[in-house]
């Protein structure tokens, strides 16, 4: 993970340090773009947050006109978390002062989610004549989706008895994808080589999941066991999925 996060933090270093190497000439939008001119796009959502890779995506575009590029962008996200709850209660039992209960529990969830996708497409753009570029985007794309986690539960109880309850459950999420993008957007030139850009869309996705979960049980009574259960189930699904892509920003460079 802390690879990531270096790498996002020197693309953005590399290309703030781009804009002073460029001539700072401004131009008119696609001014000089031809047929087999090329450019490398960064982009981040707008929900992007240095604790999470969320949102990261990087492009490849090669222009077939002025106003027409082809694109093959790359998408990562992920998000880990981790929590740790523990408690401790203490109660006089009912029937007597000399009697308590004691009850210990600890708890920790832990959970991974990487999911990345691939996208072929192509941008057409709205000659203005001017820095500002308006620009339509269609692509088709595959990808995937991994969730895994696991959640960790003891339990002690003190009454007459020394009661210890230990559970553990584990899941996995395996949910491939293909589907249609749609997208809007504008370019606007802060350099002769460079522009930043703003984007949104909407996308069709049909989505295969696949879920298998596991859960063992342990309790112990002065050290026997007592019960031990272990249930595992696996299920699958398919669902049709329209949603916008939420905000996307960029910085782009041509050559």
């Amino acid at each position: 993970m802390k690879f990531l996060y270096s790498l996002n933090t020197s693309f953005l270093v590399l290309f703030s340090l781009s804009i002073s190497v460029f001539s700072q000439e401004k131009m008119i939008a696609r001014d000089g773009f031809k047929e087999g001119y090329r450019a490398i796009q960064f982009g981040i959502g707008s929900n992007f947050r240095l604790t999470n890779f969320s949102d990261a995506n990087f492009s490849f575009l090669r222009f077939k006109s002025a106003s027409k590029t082809y694109f093959l962008r790359g998408y990562l996200e992920t998000h880990y978390s981790n929590s740790e709850d523990e408690r401790n209660d203490s109660s006089p039992f009912p029937s007597t002062n000399i009697d308590s209960r004691t009850l210990n529990r600890s708890i920790n969830n832990e959970s991974f989610i990487t999911e990345l996708k691939v996208y072929l497409g192509s941008i057409n753009y709205i000659n203005t004549n001017s820095d500002i570029l308006p620009f339509v985007s269609k692509s088709i794309f595959m990808g995937s989706l991994l969730n895994t986690g696991n959640s960790n539960t003891q339990e002690e109880s003190d009454y007459i008895n020394i009661q210890e309850i230990d559970r553990e459950n584990e899941g996995l999420n395996f949910r491939p994808s293909l589907g249609l993008n749609l997208g809007f957007g504008v370019d606007y030139f802060i350099a002769k080589n460079i522009s930043i850009n703003a984007q949104s869309g909407i996308e069709l996705s049909y989505l295969y999941n696949w879920n298998k979960n596991e859960d063992n049980f342990n309790e112990t009574i002065n050290g026997e066991f007592t019960r031990i259960q272990k249930n595992d189930r696996s299920t699958t699904s398919h669902d049709f999925i329209l949603q916008t892509t939420g905000v996307l920003f960029g910085l782009t460079a041509y050559f």
